[in-house]
């Protein structure tokens, strides 16, 4: 069976304010996603975003399903 796991990219706001790419994770959701990279040591305030493979993969799946 297929890793469930999607991959998000996180970025995260730093000390100085600047947004940095905390990194690509395998996770959930987003909020999964978030949570990891906390526990890597990141903090502020953060998003993730679907990375740009994922996007790639979703893509062709859907037009796997088409007839």
């Amino acid at each position: 069976m297929a890793n469930p796991d999607r991959t998000y990219l996180v970025y995260a706001t730093n000390t100085d304010g600047h947004e940095v790419c905390a990194g690509e994770y395998a996770a959930k959701c987003a909020d999964h996603a978030i949570n990891l990279a906390k526990a890597a040591g990141y903090g502020g305030a953060m998003v993730a975003q679907p990375s740009p493979g994922q996007l790639v993969r979703d893509h062709y799946r859907k037009d796997k399903g088409r007839g």
